[in-house]
């Protein structure tokens, strides 16, 4: 009974706290007044764009893929000069840019099977994320040549960038109420993106489409968060023109993983589009391209990342160590756990064995260090942190593509020419008071409006979906950062999840692929997931372990009945989220497969 008690005034604390801030939200006393369902929700949208009706099972007559690619630098023009106007995202806040170690790209790729039913266009942009209602706005901007030229579907994708700007607002002064976007750099960001959109479509051409994937044989991510479940191998699509099949220079690679850009980790100032900089690079450099005196590689391939299923938390081997010297938790020169090297040479070693000859540099540089490199206290002094950090993340790029570049011929397959995509407007309940303060105090742009009795609750509009490429590749389309168990299965049972109940064993996976085509049978297929498409919508986390401070909940942490930290919860919507997603992905594929 006291038990049932305490759960009972728990409750009932977290719903008088959110009706009190419902309360300030709904009256405008933080803010504004959060309205009601209006144009910019994505479900009356007139710039929400479906996609196709049901899917093509085949290639049409005489389809063929087209393919066109295009890509500019979104790195302000002024960052060095005006760092004032701008905040680094991920990790803190208050951080502003001090240099620029690589430029940010926006990356377009235009894609269309000619079958008459219109080319589908992906933006992916080197930054943290995007909201829902500014893809809407992207869309709105391009609409004209979208109906004029009959394309379906326009999306926009962001590789969860943690070294570039703060395009959506939540690492800016919170003491202060003062946003971390700067408008004119998001107006700018949403121009440039458009302009690469139309430039992918003009410079389409007629070729092939391959697809391989590969498991690097030393594990190179890490999953932070029980059950440990993630997809450990690396997806490249291979785009090449017609008439050129032995110049890979002319190719374009889509590479598909699994991987949070953070290499360059806590305390970082220098703008970066992390590793995915230096994993083209190293594509580029190795199908033909010349690397220039400052890095970069002039010819050679295009590339454009994919990232897929990185919620809660996936991110890449070895970070953790970098962590423990740039964080001051170890002294380098100290003896490791083992106690028969020092901490810097057991990292090194690490490094070596993880990454390989692309470690190599990495592994070199750390064994350089001496105790001049050190400060009073015995830490590294902050030019070797720095550093350290830029070494690790061209190091674990270069790794990512050289596995990208030893998927060679005989490990691909043809990519029938026929694309599906399909989406549907999804509602989400916010439990998350946290973020719809912040979204009416005016710290982030979202589609957020009232609902519930009274209009006490508030709700966020966004968009999932499903791709199919040939009958090669399912993809989920997911609005933010899913746990892959949620895509692949494996969830907790119940004595080991925060809530202590079983997950009903739906999948995202199962719901693309229900006749698991992709474990054996007919041709090689495989199911992935795409993250932070068209949305950033943060973590989306099973409901069986979605657990919050029980009197503070999104405001403060704490450990749950097994002692498990759960800092995810903090940036999600709410506990509703992943089975309202997995509902309408069935749904989408429901309409799509009559």
């Amino acid at each position: 009974m006291r038990e049932f008690f305490a759960f009972d005034v728990i409750n009932l604390l977290k719903r008088l706290l959110g009706i009190f801030l419902s309360l300030l939200l709904s009256f405008g006393v933080i803010g504004g007044a959060i309205p009601a369902p209006g144009p910019d929700a994505v479900e009356t949208s007139p710039y929400f764009m479906a996609g196709d009706g049901a899917f093509l099972r085949a290639p049409a007559e005489n389809a063929f893929w087209s393919v066109g690619f295009a890509k500019k630098v979104i790195t302000p023009p002024d960052v060095l000069t005006n760092p004032g106007a701008y905040y680094m995202a991920g990790y803190a806040n208050n951080k502003r840019p001090a240099e620029v170690m690589d430029d940010t790209f926006v990356r377009t790729v235009y894609i269309d099977d000619n079958s008459g039913r219109g080319g589908v266009l992906f933006a992916v942009i080197d930054a943290i994320g995007l909201s829902n209602k500014e893809v809407l706005e992207i869309r709105q901007s391009v609409w004209p040549f979208v109906t004029a030229n009959h394309i379906k579907s326009v999306n926009v994708l962001c590789t969860h960038n943690h070294a570039g700007i703060d395009t959506q607002g939540l690492w800016g002064n919170p003491y202060l109420l003062q946003t971390g976007r700067n408008e004119q750099y998001n107006a700018y960001l949403k121009d440039l993106v458009a302009q690469s959109m139309k430039e992918a479509f003009q410079r389409r051409v007629k070729g092939n489409l391959y697809w391989g994937e590969i498991t690097p044989q030393e594990d190179i991510f890490n999953d932070n968060r029980d059950p440990y479940v993630y997809e450990k191998s690396l997806t490249r699509l291979r785009f090449t023109p017609a008439g050129t099949p032995g110049d890979r220079s002319d190719d374009l690679y889509i590479c598909a993983l699994n991987a949070h850009p953070e290499m360059m980790a806590v305390g970082n100032t220098s703008v970066s589009a992390d590793y995915p900089a230096y994993m083209g690079r190293y594509i580029a450099e190795h199908t033909g391209g010349t690397v220039n005196p400052d890095g970069t590689v002039t010819g050679g391939a295009d590339f454009v990342l994919f990232n897929g299923a990185i919620g809660a938390l996936i991110n890449g081997k070895g970070l953790g160590d970098v962590f423990s010297i740039i964080e001051d938790k170890v002294n380098p020169f100290e003896l490791s756990e083992d106690g028969t090297r020092t901490n810097i040479e057991a990292i090194a070693a690490k490094m070596r064995r993880i990454l390989g000859v692309t470690g190599e540099p990495l592994s070199d540089y750390l064994l350089s260090l001496t105790l001049a490199d050190l400060d009073a206290d015995g830490r590294l002094n902050e030019t070797q942190k720095n550093r350290t950090r830029k070494a690790f993340t061209v190091a674990f790029g270069r790794t990512v593509g050289r596995y990208i570049c030893e998927i060679d011929g005989a490990g691909e397959y043809p990519v029938a020419p026929f694309v599906n995509i399909r989406f549907e407007p999804v509602i989400l309940p916010v439990d998350n008071y946290i973020l719809t303060l912040g979204a009416k105090a005016g710290l982030v742009n979202v589609n957020a409006y009232k609902a519930g009795d009274f209009g006490l609750d508030a709700v966020i509009t966004t968009e999932g979906g499903i791709l199919e490429l040939g009958g090669s590749l399912r993809f989920v389309l997911a609005p933010g950062e899913l746990a892959p168990e949620l895509a692949m299965g494996g969830y907790l049972p119940a004595q080991a999840s925060a809530n202590g109940f079983e997950m009903d064993g739906t999948t995202a996976f199962g719901i693309i692929d229900p006749g698991r085509l992709a474990s054996g049978g007919g041709i090689k297929s495989k199911n992935l997931v795409l993250g932070l498409v068209n949305d950033e919508i943060g973590y989306i986390i099973p409901e069986n372990d979605f657990y919050v401070h029980r009197f503070l909940p999104y405001v403060a942490q704490e450990n749950d009945r097994l002692g498990r930290g759960h800092y995810e919860e903090t940036v999600s919507a709410g506990p509703k989220t992943a089975g309202i997603l997995l509902e309408k992905w069935q749904t989408v594929y429901d309409a799509t497969h009559q």
